[in-house]
């Protein structure tokens, strides 16, 4: 008696409809490779030339992603030398910013001191 499954062999094909599948639907054909597949042919002989659809990583999508983190990169350096530098070059919004952090650092202190006072007061206070 024949098996239930067939025994289909190759890549399977892109497309929006055979890519919905999940990857366990294509188990049972061990010659298939590609996506949703992580297997790549074992049997084949590689041609260089030819994209036989066993790179699991697409050029396209380390493309873009390399960009993309290019992008984030140069975002960061100029947005951080924007502010580094207008630090710098304007004297009003210098003394703004250091006056902000100082009043920060100073309300924080203080909030820390009270309730430093009152916790051992809670605990001098407490029944041995």
């Amino acid at each position: 008696m024949d098996s239930p499954f067939s025994k289909l062999s190759r890549e399977i094909p892109h497309g929006t409809q055979l890519q919905s599948f999940d990857a366990s639907a294509y188990a049972v054909n061990l010659d298939l490779y590609g996506l949703p597949l992580l297997r790549c042919p074992t049997n084949r002989a590689r041609d260089d030339h030819e994209n036989d659809g066993c790179d699991l990583e697409d050029d396209g999508q380390f493309f873009s992603q390399l960009v993309l983190y290019i992008s984030l990169a140069m975002g960061f350096i100029s947005g951080f030398w924007a502010v580094c530098c207008s630090l710098v070059l304007k004297k009003s919004w210098r003394h703004a910013y250091f006056k902000f952090w100082s009043e920060a650092y100073e309300k924080l202190y203080v909030i820390v001191v009270i309730n430093t006072a009152k916790l051992r007061r809670w605990i001098g206070s407490a029944p041995t």
